[in-house]
């Protein structure tokens, strides 16, 4: 760390920050999103909101190349910074579905495209010796802003209910507007050549490397998909596990993600290449996710621990996406990026549509089975990558 804040000063410091701040505020609310939309309708029709989010997503980042021609990544990164702060707090102050849905679409959209504008931000400041060592860092710090606090929001909503939480996490995005506007630099427009993701795809289309990594990515957020919004659901509604409890679980569970990445990030840098790592994590989290389905109880202990191993499969799949994906791509493929990161909203509009259905066919708990099965489908693609060493 110390020898890339040298060479990068400290823009590299102040993106970092960024993340850290942007992913505290989404932690509070990560977790207790679904439960919060459970008070205002079924939990078998949550899905559809997730969808509706997702789809508007993917309409933003349509239109996000021609936004930043025109106007610049400082112009756009602080609207965007804006607009998630009103719709936090609009969430918060909602008393019916149709104000809980519209301003759940509005975050869950400029939520994902500040993340985009901050990748843009941190592959600008990357270079490929470095790749996996700067995105391990940058992951190690936003993994550390969610893990450390699901512990106190678990006990905070057993206390005051979600409405604070909501407003604590709002507050935290503003410092971002600060940070962005006094120190990062703005990224010069000539250098910032902008695409539609079309574009993207047809380029990922020509490279066999940049589209398998592609669809490892999108599994691993099909699964975030259903992990986030169902087992919060899983263990409080079905399972009667006290929030207090669930904050416990959740923090141990979120623990590889500081533990594991920086340190991989760095092994796949300089000792082996991605693949191997890639795919050790694709079977770990599939056969935990898939045992999730015969744990019974409600043992903090155990399902700490059964969480804990499905997100150290995560861990391994996300840093090696991460690490392989930026070594591929260059700050100016903005079209490439745009087309990488389309995939989470289209996993979360997939992922709870089929989820929908199945809840109709199938007890919850076999979500967890079916979804580790569906997991094992992306060792095919990160066995044919070339690994970049």
């Amino acid at each position: 760390m110390l020898r890339i804040s040298k060479r990068l000063g400290s823009a590299l410091h102040a993106v970092y920050l960024a993340g850290f701040l942007l992913n505290v505020s989404y932690a509070l609310l990560l977790y207790i999103q679904s439960s919060y939309l459970e008070t205002f309708l079924s939990g078998e029709l949550i899905g559809i909101i997730y969808s509706l989010g997702a789809l508007a997503c993917i309409i933003g980042l349509l239109f996000l190349p021609s936004a930043l021609k025109r106007h610049g990544q400082l112009y756009l990164t602080r609207g965007f910074i804006a607009l998630v702060f009103a719709s936090i707090v609009g969430l918060a102050f909602s008393s019916t579905v149709y104000f809980a849905a519209f301003f759940f679409i509005l975050y869950f959209t400029f939520e994902l495209l500040l993340y985009v504008a901050l990748d843009i931000y941190l592959e600008h400041l990357s270079s490929v010796g470095e790749t996996g060592n700067i995105r391990g860092h940058y992951l190690t710090i936003v993994s550390a802003a969610v893990a450390l606090t699901p512990f106190l929001v678990g006990k905070l909503v057993s206390v005051v209910g979600f409405k604070p939480i909501f407003i604590v996490s709002a507050l935290f995005v503003i410092p971002m507007l600060f940070v962005i506007t006094r120190h990062v630099p703005t990224i010069p427009l000539k250098k910032l050549r902008v695409y539609s993701p079309i574009t993207g795809l047809r380029k990922a289309w020509g490279n066999r490397n940049v589209l398998c990594i592609v669809s490892t990515y999108f599994l691993l957020q099909f699964f975030y998909s259903w992990m986030v919004i169902y087992t919060p659901i899983y263990l409080h509604t079905v399972m009667q596990m006290p929030w207090s409890d669930i904050g416990i679980v959740f923090t141990i569970m979120l623990l590889p993600f500081v533990l594991f990445q920086l340190p991989l990030g760095k092994v796949a840098d300089k000792r082996t290449g991605e693949k191997e790592i890639l795919m050790t994590g694709l079977v770990i989290m599939a056969c935990a996710t898939g045992a999730l389905t015969f744990l019974n109880g409600t043992s903090v202990a155990l399902w700490a621990v059964a969480l804990f191993l499905t997100r150290t499969g995560a861990s391994f799949v996300e840093i090696m996406n991460e690490t392989y994906f930026f070594k591929h791509v260059r700050d100016t493929d903005a079209d490439v990026i745009s087309f990488y990161r389309i995939m989470s909203p289209l996993a979360y509009i997939v992922g709870p549509l089929v989820a929908t259905v199945l809840l109709f066919l199938l007890p919850m708990q076999y979500l967890f089975l079916i979804l580790g099965c569906g997991i094992l489908l992306g060792l095919y693609p990160a066995y044919t990558l070339e690994d970049t060493l």
